[in-house]
């Protein structure tokens, strides 16, 4: 069994997001070695960088809000969040607290209104009125969490925590626990099926994919993935789970369709980097998985018809992924 939390709470995440010009797109990615977000724009197979934006000495995770306008950085070292305009592509705002540790991963509420940080350290999960930027309310969760995901429905947030083996259930209207449900161990990200039916979770300390009823949160099966999964990505027809695997330099696909003798099971992977894995995301059009390598410094552009690496970039630093629309 492998334990490499303590690396990846130091690393950072990668974003792709949409740009100034309408029906444009970019590539946020959170270089912790150069103490900035760089903005890429991608064309087909490759990235065009358009700016880098200074965001505290070590940015690490970030979410964005479903306007797509603003970006939500953690930045570490200083125990704050920072608000990346994308408009202008500037830092315009921080938001912080005296209880706040090491923010972690983050959500921001269906209507834009709340951002909840996840802090790994203080095992609390902090939310925030977005506009007047002051905290609402501290939730005490369990021990080490780790990444947030708001239900399908927007009523519930659920979070993980790695260390304490569990998923907390956070009723968004009055920001209060109310439900705690037993994992593998070491769960981290977190993703719906398209079909709504499933929430994937990845368990870093069992070198596996946890399968829950997405309705009920019930267990159906724990299934052996690439070692330390880091970020799980389903494909938009939902036929395939990419999993970034941080030890062995792949990127796992294990297969969804129901019918197949081989269902929920790995299939196949997918070499990037020489060794680590951390961010993954898809493009809008599903064409297109993005990862990054912080070994290797490296962000890189994966072709899924042909199931391969075809571009790659350096990014001190690199952290983890997702696309914005």
């Amino acid at each position: 069994m492998f334990r490499m939390r303590f690396l990846i709470g130091a690393i950072g995440l990668v974003l792709l997001c949409p740009a100034t010009s309408p029906g444009q797109s970019l590539v946020a990615v959170s270089a912790r070695g150069e103490g900035a977000v760089k903005l890429y724009s991608p064309v087909r197979d490759t990235l065009r960088l358009v700016k880098s934006v200074p965001a505290g000495r070590q940015p690490g995770e970030m979410c964005l809000d479903p306007e797509g306008t603003h970006l939500f950085v953690g930045e570490v070292p200083e125990k704050q969040v920072g608000v990346l305009d994308l408009q202008s592509k500037t830092i315009v705002a921080t938001i912080s607290d005296p209880g706040i540790e090491s923010p972690d991963g983050c959500a921001v509420s269906p209507d834009g209104s709340k951002l909840y940080v996840v802090d790994r350290e203080a095992n609390t999960v902090f939310v925030f009125n977005i506009a007047s930027r002051q905290l609402i309310k501290k939730i005490a969760v369990g021990q080490e969490p780790r990444r947030a995901l708001f239900s399908r429905d927007g009523k519930t947030v659920i979070v993980t925590s790695a260390e304490a083996a569990t998923l907390t259930v956070i009723d968004a209207s009055t920001d209060t626990i109310v439900r705690t449900v037993k994992t593998g161990h070491g769960p981290q990200d977190l993703a719906f099926t398209p079909d709504g039916k499933l929430l994937v979770v990845g368990l870093i300390d069992d070198d596996a994919v946890g399968y829950f009823n997405a309705n009920t949160l019930e267990l159906e099966q724990e299934v052996g993935t690439v070692q330390s999964p880091q970020h799980v990505v389903p494909s938009l027809d939902g036929q395939l789970l990419f999993v970034s695997g941080h030890l062995q330099g792949v990127i796992g696909v294990m297969n969804l369709r129901p019918n197949s003798r081989l269902a929920r099971r790995l299939v196949q992977t997918i070499p990037v980097g020489t060794r680590t894995q951390w961010g993954l995301t898809m493009s809008a059009d599903g064409k297109y998985l993005y990862s990054t390598q912080p070994a290797d410094d490296a962000l890189s552009v994966i072709d899924l018809q042909l199931m391969k690496a075809v571009f790659t970039l350096h990014v001190a630093g690199a952290g983890a992924v997702i696309f914005c629309k």
